[in-house]
């Protein structure tokens, strides 16, 4: 498996159905030099490089979405790795994040999860004895923000959604009595308490996030770390209600909780 660079320019892409299928089923436009790594089988990118099989999210295939951007393509793990070095160098300085991101040169996209998840766990103790609790929060939000960016789709779901009720009140109750897959809702007042259950799937999952779903049952990770999730959570529930909030992080599953707690003022 090895990464894929395409052209800076523009350039048209053909979607084909699945792996061996010569049914043609739409071009779309891709506008980045990364774009994908190749992985199982999933679909398949007719481009200028020939065919190049590639991991594609299966509503792209099912539902023919058109692909505006690489940033609707799903990342790699790598990617997500080097947006954490990003974040580390943009609020911390290059020094630190030359000694939190030590060892993440040798991730590659045939890395094991697990060895990624152990990588990620011992890159949050590192971060935890160089910078502060407002710094290490500033680097993982803002890495939770991009992953919003990336991850769109429930966020713009839940926005149709709210577009069915007359009021934010109905919206709400009607949350609670029909939670997405893998959550919980409560509200107090104006105050919502937004639960994550990785566990409850037919295959469990430590956490949500690619990077420590493989993280060992019996093995815990900092809360810095989920920083990552209070800022998807907060810019998932700004879309939502069209209005700034303020997110803490209760507990997560991935340091030491049965199911991750975020309370969202509203």
């Amino acid at each position: 498996m090895k990464d894929i660079s395409l052209s800076e320019r523009t350039i048209v892409i053909s979607l084909v159905a699945k792996a061996g299928s010569k049914k043609h089923v739409g071009d779309f436009k891709v506008k980045s030099a990364e774009c994908c790594e190749i992985q199982d089988l999933a679909g398949v990118l007719k481009c200028e490089t020939g065919l190049l099989p590639c991991i594609l999210w299966k509503s792209y295939i099912s539902k023919l979405i058109p692909i505006e951007t690489v940033n609707t393509l799903p990342r790699t793990h790598v990617e997500m790795i080097k947006e954490i070095g990003r974040n580390v160098e943009r609020f911390a300085g290059d020094a630190v994040k030359r000694r939190v991101m030590e060892g993440s040169e040798k991730i590659t996209p045939s890395t094991s999860k697990t060895s990624i998840a152990s990588w990620v766990k011992g890159a949050m103790e590192r971060l935890d004895s160089l910078a502060d609790e407002k710094t290490r929060t500033q680097i993982m939000e803002n890495c939770g923000y991009n992953c919003a960016l990336h991850n769109k789709a429930p966020i713009e779901r839940a926005k149709a959604r709210r577009k069915k009720f007359k009021s934010l009140d109905e919206f709400l109750n009607a949350e609670q009595k029909k939670p997405m897959a893998g959550t919980k809702l409560e509200r107090q007042g104006d105050r919502l308490y937004w639960y994550f259950t990785p566990h409850s799937f037919k295959t469990p999952m430590r956490c949500f996030c690619g990077l420590l779903r493989a993280l060992p049952h019996n093995e815990t990770i900092s809360r810095s770390y989920c920083n990552c999730s209070k800022g998807f959570v907060r810019k998932y529930w700004e879309g939502v209600l069209g209005k700034p909030v303020d997110v803490d992080v209760l507990q997560t599953a991935v340091s030491g909780a049965k199911e991750c707690k975020f309370e969202v003022r509203m």
